[in-house]
């Protein structure tokens, strides 16, 4: 009898939550009025929410898979509200979305995140609000990071010497036999060292193996953390992590560490105080900030390497090409590795890297809606979507850099030749940048909020890759000597995280570990290609030793935002745009949807135009120097000799006469 009583309780409750989940998603389906199409969760009610904390992006891409021609999706996550995540997987909405960088944006979570992460107070979250405050924020982060500096420059040799000098300690404990240890651990441990001596400068926290072991146990908890999700119960070792690499971080600037540290440290610390940041507030944003610097260069680093030493042939070809990076010098017994070669004569090297971000990269970039926008594809005329305030957007990555429409028959086979044309077979895959459609490789993010440290991070991955290949011998511990992808967590990251050990002995290679070895950023004696006085032929487009390009502004409006993996700039003559355009007035801005550039290519490495593009990218326009400035993805040995910048046919300027922004 009770267990009858028990069994029809049971069988009440779940019709009860059935109606019930029916209920509410007839009242949300009806509530839609154009906005993208109502996916309901497996699980009644609560089933999508479960689905994110617990599987991350990959959630997403999941919910694609099985509407896969809708292209947009909404996720309602609690029952009874009208919150909602609007979903993109189709390519072709992606650039409207940069294009209302205003209306669907990502400042509301940077306070957020600021919040959790750096426990700041009242005050100097309500910085926050004003909008030159993120503006600001991302343009002295940049700045501490641009291509073609000597910050940069001085950013990674301190960094490449770092790396040099933990192999250096492997390469000397395998003097007298092979090493055993975690490929994993041990890629994390180098990346941890190597990116935050950059940064911080001698005083460097990290130095203490606390710090670094801190680090890594508050990453543990960061969603936990940052949405508030009891973290003192469930994410006790992350926040105990927290805190002592706050207070770490608290006599790091008592001590003045800061001071001897990187130019982006230097102004991140001057920024806040000027903006009435406590002490405590002040070293706390570094807690924070050390998830941008590492949470994804490690993993990068990591797969760029696993990828590289797990295939034979992609090893010994690599290994050819990363030593005409070296120079040997016999009378001092040195051999130098040149960071400008590795990034400009490396073809291999770089596409097996470009591959690696496509197919690691997990990356559901967020954004919360301010106000109502509709948004339309960029490729099917008439087909736009609704998306209403105060709901959140996110683009899932992962669809559009596993498609076969984009990246041939196996998009999910790693393919080291991809991004350049290196094979005989003319039927084989292989997709120069120019070549790719618009927003097809968004592995840095999404304009106007692309990666700051991308230049920094690609070379740092570029040089541990190519000192581990050169001077290490790696192979599989296991008894069968066969290498196997250890399983990833893929919450709160960019790029997937190896959770599992790679356990690999590690000897030495005959020939590459005689004598002392350096690194620069470019060759002894030579210029590097930075730094190149320019044909006579491209003289007349030059002027401080920027670019000025002949502009066209076409009526019509192709987006495109193709490919943003390279180290150079260059700048946009306003005076010509602004003809064009009808006039600029006083401090307008500039919202580019396409920028195409006829390249010269010294190297012969890409050749031919290519598209390139932040698109949606708020570009200052400054009549009083008569330039606009435009950090374009040109690796160094490429020069822009002709620009056309297609822009909205609506208009494309911001502002007026007025002087409003």
């Amino acid at each position: 009898m009770e267990l009858t009583f028990l069994a029809s309780a049971v069988l009440a409750t779940v019709i009860a939550v059935l109606c019930l989940d029916w209920i509410v998603g007839r009242f949300r389906h009806a509530a839609a009025g154009g906005e993208p199409i109502h996916i309901r969760p497996g699980i009644p009610l609560i089933g999508h929410l479960l689905g994110i904390l617990r599987s991350g992006p990959e959630y997403f891409s999941r919910i694609d898979a099985k509407h896969p021609s809708a292209g947009i999706f909404s996720l309602p996550l609690l029952p009874f509200s009208k919150f909602k995540f609007y979903v993109i997987t189709d390519r072709a909405l992606i650039t409207p979305v940069h294009r209302a960088a205003r209306t669907i944006s990502f400042t509301p979570f940077i306070k957020q995140a600021n919040k959790g992460f750096a426990r700041l107070g009242p005050e100097s979250l309500a910085v926050h609000d004003d909008p030159s405050f993120s503006h600001d924020f991302k343009s002295i982060s940049a700045q501490g990071m641009a291509p073609g500096t000597a910050d940069l420059d001085g950013l990674n040799l301190v960094t490449a010497q770092e790396e040099l000098r933990v192999v250096d300690e492997l390469a000397s404990r395998s003097q007298d036999g092979p090493v055993s240890l975690d490929l994993t651990a041990w890629v994390q441990h180098v990346i941890s060292q190597s990116a935050t001596r950059g940064l911080y400068g001698p005083e460097n926290p990290y130095k203490d193996p606390e710090h670094e072991k801190g680090f890594w146990a508050f990453h543990s908890g960061l969603q936990e953390i940052l949405i508030n999700l009891f973290p003192g119960i469930l994410a006790a070792k992350a926040v105990k992590g927290q805190a002592e690499n706050g207070r770490r971080y608290e006599e790091y600037l008592f001590r003045g560490g800061h001071k001897t540290a990187s130019r982006a440290i230097r102004e991140r610390t001057s920024f806040f105080e000027r903006h009435g940041f406590s002490q405590r507030e002040n070293a706390w944003m570094n807690v924070g900030g050390d998830i941008a610097i590492l949470s994804n260069f490690v993993p990068t680093a990591f797969w760029t390497v696993f990828n590289i030493i797990s295939r034979d042939d992609l090893l010994g070809s690599i290994r050819e090409e990363v030593s005409k990076a070296v120079t040997r010098d016999e009378i001092e017994g040195t051999c130098t590795l040149d960071l400008s070669i590795l990034r400009t004569g490396c073809p291999l090297l770089l596409s097996a890297f470009q591959e690696t971000q496509r197919l690691h990269t997990v990356h559901a970039m967020i954004r919360e809606v301010v106000r109502d926008t509709t948004i339309t594809s960029t490729e099917e005329e008439g087909k736009s979507y609704l998306l209403k305030q105060g709901n959140y957007v996110q683009v899932a990555s992962m669809p559009t850099l596993r498609t076969p429409q984009i990246w041939g028959g196996r998009p999910m086979e790693f393919d080291p030749c991809r991004f350049i044309k290196l094979k005989k077979d003319p039927e084989a895959a292989g997709v120069k940048p120019a070549d790719l459609p618009p927003a097809a490789f968004p592995v840095w993010g999404m304009a106007p909020h692309l990666c700051p440290a991308r230049f920094y991070a690609s070379t740092g991955c570029l040089t541990l890759a190519a000192l581990v290949v050169l001077r290490l011998d790696v192979e599989p511990a296991d008894t069968d000597r066969r290498w196997k992808k250890p399983k990833a967590d893929m919450k709160f990251v960019s790029i997937e995280r190896p959770v599992e050990e790679v356990p690999v002995r590690v000897s030495l290679r005959e020939g590459w570990n005689d004598g002392l070895w350096r690194v620069v950023v470019g060759a002894p004696g030579t210029p590097s290609p930075r730094r190149r006085r320019p044909d006579h032929a491209l003289r007349r487009h030059q002027r401080r030793r920027h670019l000025r390009a002949n502009v066209t502004v076409p009526a019509s409006a192709i987006s495109s935002d193709t490919f943003n993996q390279g180290f150079s700039a260059f700048e946009i003559d306003s005076g010509s745009l602004c003809t064009q355009l009808g006039g600029c007035p006083p401090s307008a801005k500039l919202i580019t949807t396409n920028i195409t550039c006829d390249l010269s290519d010294s190297l012969g490495v890409l050749g031919g135009c290519g598209a390139l593009g932040n698109t949606g990218h708020l570009i200052e326009i400054d009549s009083t120097n008569g330039f606009v400035n435009f950090k374009g993805p040109l690796d160094d040995n490429l020069r822009c000799v002709q620009c056309t910048v297609d822009t909205p046919s609506s208009g494309g300027l911001v502002g007026g006469p007025d002087g409003g922004s």
